[in-house]
């Protein structure tokens, strides 16, 4: 199975005692899965710093992801 998702990305940063900063990222992307476990992947921009590098977020439970770039 593959589809096209739409992907919100959002992480959360604090450096030292300062006040927490959000990030959001919103994309369009793929996903694909098979036995419960899925790849969720979509091509960098600008704006992250990173254009055109794959970025895909394998996920093998709710415990365990693994992001890989290429």
């Amino acid at each position: 199975m593959k589809q096209e998702v739409l992907i919100t990305l959002r992480g959360t940063q604090t450096v030292d005692n300062d006040q927490p900063q959000t990030v959001e990222l919103v994309t369009r992307g793929t996903m694909t899965g098979r036995n419960g476990k899925f790849a969720i992947s979509y091509v960098e921009t600008e704006l992250t710093g990173n254009a055109g590098v794959v970025s895909t977020f394998l996920v093998f439970n709710p415990q365990r992801v693994v992001l890989t770039r290429e």
